[in-house]
């Protein structure tokens, strides 16, 4: 099961000093004790898309597998030329 993170919030507040810190405080705490194999965290450039981070110190981690990969297209304004 993923866990999303729970304050990620994109509004013009989302910023703010508070959320910046209590995202850091809790991605510090995931890194220090996983217990959660893994988290979502909303993707900036996919709307209604999430990252998924895998952390390689849960007990669980050695059972990941991928099953299948596909082709994802990133939208070349991304990368700076």
């Amino acid at each position: 099961m993923v866990w999303c993170i729970p304050y990620w919030a994109v509004s013009n507040t989302a910023f703010t000093p508070e959320f910046l810190h209590d995202n850091h405080r809790f991605l510090a705490d995931w890194l220090n004790q996983p217990d959660r194999l893994a988290l979502g965290v909303p993707s900036a450039v996919v709307p209604d898309s999430y990252n998924i981070l895998l952390h390689p110190l849960h007990p669980a981690y050695r059972r990941v597998e991928v099953i299948r990969t596909s082709v994802f297209p990133v939208d070349a304004r991304l990368w700076i030329s």
